[in-house]
């Protein structure tokens, strides 16, 4: 479970650069994650009022209550953004730092996305 927030620009809503921040649990590792990452958007047409969204993000994520247990963040999304600007996507997140004798951790979600532009 998770939540994240951003900002960033984009030109005429099919290409967008932003900078995003949030938190992710992981009950199954009793893990809570910061992400700060830079995303990259792309949500081309493929209808009269829907586009998918694929986003990309690179950045840096710190496990909380761990000590100084931080590592890179990755994530990539896949989505279906309709024309009140909600999207239903499915995430892939990967934190490169070892926890519970695993090298790396990461998760798969599904979730709503409020676009305001």
């Amino acid at each position: 479970m998770g939540t994240k927030i951003g900002y960033g620009i984009h030109y005429k809503k099919w290409i967008g650069l932003g900078i995003h921040s949030g938190i992710n649990w992981e009950w199954t590792d009793k893990l809570v994650v910061v992400p700060v990452f830079a995303n990259f958007r792309l949500s081309p047409n493929i209808g009269d009022d829907t586009r998918i969204t694929l986003q990309l993000g690179l950045g840096k994520a710190i496990a909380l209550g761990r000590g100084d247990l931080m590592g890179d963040y990755k994530k990539i999304s896949l989505g279906i953004q309709n024309s009140d600007d909600v999207i239903l996507f499915i995430e892939l997140n990967h934190y490169s730092f070892p926890i519970n004798n695993q090298r790396d951790s990461g998760n798969i979600s599904l979730g709503l996305s409020l676009v305001t532009f």
